[in-house]
């Protein structure tokens, strides 16, 4: 009987044994692959300590306080403002000629240029006379580096010549040319007389280059032909070397 119950326990056994034998074996548990971009995917945690903090003003990030919305239009920068040009003139300033007030009272030719060199500011160092005539030529210093020398004019009526009285006297002011093809530092007038013809007028200036004589230069009106020009005195360049001595040897200049 225990023989019986023997041999069917170990004949149990053995068939559980070969039942297990024949079952199919368990496939171990892997780890899913991580996420593929465009696939949805576990979220990976940074590492401790390497946390990257994108730019703060990134505009294209919308992040920062200069952020820009995306929908609207970038700032444009202002221009900078073009700095002022100061008008730049075409010419060289020329003083303008003095306003002279009309002149009353008694003439004489010492008192004009005195009343004439108070009104225009400068010393009136020589006067001349067109001959035969009551026309009067004043002639102030020369103040380089001019380009241009202005003398005045005036006419007398023709009353009594040793007491004038004139009303209201206006000179004509005329500007003649000073040489620009000489070399010479200052000039002055020293000489008017007339000339070999009535109402015929020259007036000669000395031109000084470090205090020593250049040349002498004159002006006249010899070649007007009416009364119309006669009062208009032209250039007639540098006075030849002869006319000079024969001046000097009569104490003209």
């Amino acid at each position: 009987m225990r023989k019986q119950v023997f041999w069917a326990m170990t004949a149990a056994l053995l068939l559980l044994v070969g039942l297990t034998a024949c079952a199919p074996a368990e496939e171990p548990e892997t780890e899913e692959p991580p996420a593929v971009s465009g696939q949805d995917g576990p979220e990976i945690p940074d590492a401790p300590g390497t946390d990257v903090q994108g730019p703060e003003n990134d505009p294209a990030e919308g992040q920062g306080p200069d952020a820009q919305d995306p929908e609207r239009e970038p700032d444009t920068p202002d221009e900078p403002d073009t700095p002022d040009v100061p008008d730049t003139p075409d010419t060289p300033d020329v003083p303008d000629t003095p306003v002279i007030q009309p002149f009353t009272g008694e003439f004489t030719p010492e008192g004009y240029a005195a009343f004439l060199s108070e009104a225009i500011g400068a010393e009136v160092p020589l006067t001349g006379r067109f001959p035969f005539s009551t026309v009067y030529a004043f002639f102030p210093e020369i103040r380089l580096p001019a380009e241009t020398w202005t003398v005045y004019i005036v006419q007398v009526p023709a009353r009594d010549t040793d007491h004038m009285e004139v009303e209201d006297l206006t000179p004509l002011a005329e500007e003649l040319p000073l040489p620009k093809d000489m070399d010479y530092d200052a000039a002055r007038p020293v000489y008017s007389g007339g000339g070999g013809g009535s109402g015929e007028l020259e007036v000669i200036v000395e031109l000084t280059k470090a205090g020593e004589t250049a040349a002498y230069i004159s002006y006249d009106n010899f070649t007007y032909v009416d009364e119309t020009d006669a009062l208009l005195l032209l250039y007639r360049g540098a006075l030849p070397e002869w006319r000079v001595l024969e001046m000097r040897e009569q104490g003209l200049l």
